[in-house]
């Protein structure tokens, strides 16, 4: 099975408004391509790359994903995500999504290391949710819409 790329620079996602959280929308031809997308929308509302953050020292973090679903499969890998930005301190800009088997994948993520200093100014996620989340494939494009508490 090949291996799904995507950086942050490059990800497009759709903005969704909700009174107390926020959503956002992807589309692209692959399953695993709309997650790597969707996690990178969330990582962009949670903090701004600059030119200069982005050449900073990086570090290659694995990170395995196993689930029952494709639903239980997006709200682990962004939880995964979330924590890598808020407790280990490390922001994805690049990923690798390498399926293993149904519902199991690799991800490798290349981060930039956050130092204490660095606040994290965008969105304080504290939780992916399964409520108004949404896995739709027509037409040779698979869709996710994934809400965040905030």
């Amino acid at each position: 099975m090949p291996a799904y790329e995507q950086d942050i620079e490059t990800s497009t996602f759709e903005l969704l408004e909700h009174p107390s959280d926020f959503g956002l929308r992807v589309v692209s031809p692959h399953f695993e391509s709309s997650l790597l997308m969707i996690a990178f929308g969330m990582l962009r509302s949670m903090y701004t790359l600059d030119k200069n953050r982005l050449l900073r020292r990086k570090t290659r973090i694995t990170k395995m994903i196993e689930a029952e679903d494709r639903e239980q499969s997006i709200v682990r890998f962004l939880q995964d995500m979330i924590h890598l930005v808020y407790v280990d301190r490390c922001m994805p800009v690049r990923m690798s999504l390498q399926p293993i088997a149904k519902h199991k994948y690799e991800c490798l993520c290349t981060c930039i290391e956050l130092s204490e200093d660095d606040d994290i100014p965008g969105a304080e996620i504290k939780a992916v949710t399964y409520h108004q989340l949404s896995i739709i494939t027509e037409k040779g494009q698979c869709s996710i819409t994934v809400f965040f508490d905030i």
